[in-house]
C-alpha cells in the first residue's frame, strides 16, 4: 500500500495570503499590513478573505490560529476589546442610529 501525504489546507495558501495572515496574527490592522507590503488595504482584505475561504473558517483570527498554531479564538478577544475600548459588551444602537449606553 502506498501512503499519500495528507496536505493541509494551509499549505495551499499563497505567499501573500500568508504574509497578510502573519500581519493579522501580529495584531496589525489591514492598513498597517498594506503599508508594510506596499499594497492596498482592499487587497489585504481580499487576501484575508481568500485565506478564510480556503481554510473554511469565519474569521481571520481563526485562520491565523490554524496557520500559526495558536488556540482558535485566542486573539478574537483582543480585537473585540480594542474596537470597543475596555468594555466587554458592545454598546446598543437605537433604531435612529444613535448609540446608547457607553462612556
Amino acid at each position: 500500500m502506498s501512503q499519500e501525504k495528507v496536505r493541509s489546507p494551509a499549505s495551499e495558501l499563497t505567499e501573500l495570503q500568508l504574509k497578510c495572515l502573519e500581519g493579522f496574527w501580529n495584531r496589525r490592522s489591514a492598513k498597517q499590513i498594506a503599508a508594510e507590503l506596499g499594497i492596498s488595504e482592499a487587497w489585504v482584505n481580499k487576501n484575508l478573505m481568500a485565506a478564510r475561504r480556503l481554510l473554511n473558517v469565519n474569521s481571520s483570527a481563526d485562520a491565523a490560529a490554524i496557520v500559526f498554531g495558536g488556540k482558535r479564538g485566542s486573539i478574537k478577544n483582543y480585537y473585540y476589546q480594542r474596537r470597543r475600548g475596555s468594555r466587554t459588551e458592545p454598546s446598543r444602537v437605537r433604531r435612529t442610529g444613535v448609540r446608547t449606553g457607553g462612556k
